[in-house]
């Protein structure tokens, strides 16, 4: 069963709809997506990043277009790694730490 392809192209704001920030497509992706002909959407594409709408990454055998991210949008995906708080050790502190360490080890050889 093939596709049926029509000779409308979708507009910019159609294909800024469908990206997600960050993530890079192919021509042929999003004109599948849309049902149109890859070499209407590219030149579609091409116009939009010389208008600064999308941005483009060469790559090895074609170009990908992707939308800027901002940092919000990669920080909720990409979340950093928990730290816990860090709080200077007091004599309390160090006295209980010490204890614990002495408790650790054998009495006879003062090793662990």
């Amino acid at each position: 069963m093939s596709i049926q392809r029509d000779n409308a192209c979708p507009r910019p704001s159609q294909i800024v709809e469908i990206m997600i920030p960050g993530r890079k497509y192919c021509a042929n992706q999003i004109a599948v997506r849309f049902g149109s002909k890859c070499s209407k959407v590219h030149a579609l594409l091409k116009q939009m990043v010389i208008d600064g709408v999308i941005e483009f990454a060469k790559g090895p055998r074609d170009s990908k277009y992707f939308l800027p991210s901002d940092s919000n949008i990669a920080q909720e995906k990409h979340p950093t790694r928990y730290i816990a708080p860090w709080k200077p050790l007091g004599l309390l502190d160090l006295r209980s730490h010490w204890k614990n360490c002495e408790g650790a080890r054998h009495s006879e050889t003062g090793m662990v």
